[in-house]
């Protein structure tokens, strides 16, 4: 693949061919796992260990461990056909003494939600993690405070 990058843009510059110069902004956003932005390593590792309905109540219990600490974290339900955000959830971290040992850090990880089905009654659903610098649940604009867990294999069915 490098090769045949250098080959084109040899071939474009032999050319004269102007390029007009794109800006990527890159985000960190990742599935689970270590990543690399090249100047630091960051830890985004989660488990979501209990996702169920009773009654009209969505339950969303596990915990989301990032290396950085940005101040917000948020839970969002996202519908499994479309892939459309269909509510957000800040939440406060809670205490999970089993990942600070785990992993040597004793900042809170945890999340436990019950939250009203009314918005999604009917909908199949996963729900992903957000850590993030934004109190609005968006990403920041700084890429060091935003950590993405998607749990897609995870679906449930709102009845």
């Amino acid at each position: 693949m490098k090769k045949l990058s250098k080959i084109l843009m040899s071939l474009i510059l032999s050319l004269g061919i102007i390029v007009p110069l794109q800006i990527v902004k890159v985000d960190a956003y990742f599935i689970n796992g270590d990543f690399d932005m090249g100047f630091m390593e960051a830890t985004n590792r989660g488990c979501l260990d209990d996702l169920y309905v009773s009654g009209t109540t969505l339950r969303m219990r596990g915990w989301h461990l990032f290396s950085f600490s940005p101040p917000y974290s948020y839970m969002f339900v996202i519908d499994a056909r479309t892939g459309l955000e269909l509510a957000r959830y800040m939440y406060t971290p809670v205490s999970r003494p089993d990942v600070s040992a785990a992993y040597g850090d004793n900042r809170n990880f945890g999340f436990d939600l019950s939250v009203n089905t009314s918005k999604f009654r009917g909908k199949t659903v996963w729900v992903m993690s957000r850590k993030t610098g934004n109190k609005t649940g968006d990403p920041s604009n700084i890429g060091t405070q935003n950590a993405n867990l998607y749990w897609t294999s995870k679906i449930i069915y709102i009845p």
